[in-house]
């Protein structure tokens, strides 16, 4: 609007319209950095183990990798990493045993370069089952998820 009135831009009004100038380019810059932002894991990544084990099995580094290039691409972003376990056994054990299982996927990913900071673990233990039944394999597992989800 000042642009245009009377078709003319007189002196003093210059310096509004470069503060409204930087103004809409620090929003346009904003609103790119958002836009980059918005990209998240495409779903929620499981792994998953051998009874009573929290070893990576080889299968599974190249479903790692892939998250951890995406990391790598947005270093805005952070995980939250949840250890689960089947219900066989003692409540205190599995909660122990998906503890160590979200840790070791975590330290997979630091190792490939991945700052600690922007992973955290949390265990379910067998607290909360995938499937009801007893000694399942589904139910022995990790779930990366998107904190920015």
């Amino acid at each position: 609007m000042i642009l245009f009135c009377n078709n003319f831009i007189k002196v003093k009004h210059m310096k509004t319209i470069l503060l409204i100038l930087f103004v809409m380019l620090s929003v346009a810059c904003a609103n790119t950095h958002v836009v980059k932002s918005a990209q998240h894991l495409k779903s929620d990544t499981e792994v998953h183990f051998r009874f009573n084990s929290d070893d990576i099995l080889p299968k599974y580094t190249s479903k790692l990798d892939k998250d951890i290039a995406f990391l790598k691409k947005y270093p805005d972003k952070a995980v939250t990493i949840e250890g689960h376990a089947c219900l066989l056994g003692e409540n205190e054990y599995n909660l122990d045993l998906g503890d160590r299982r979200a840790k070791a996927i975590k330290a997979y990913l630091i190792k490939k370069g991945i700052d600690a900071e922007r992973i955290i673990t949390v265990t379910f233990g067998e607290e909360q089952p995938k499937e009801h039944y007893k000694s399942t394999r589904e139910n022995r597992r990790i779930v990366i998820k998107d904190m920015n989800k």
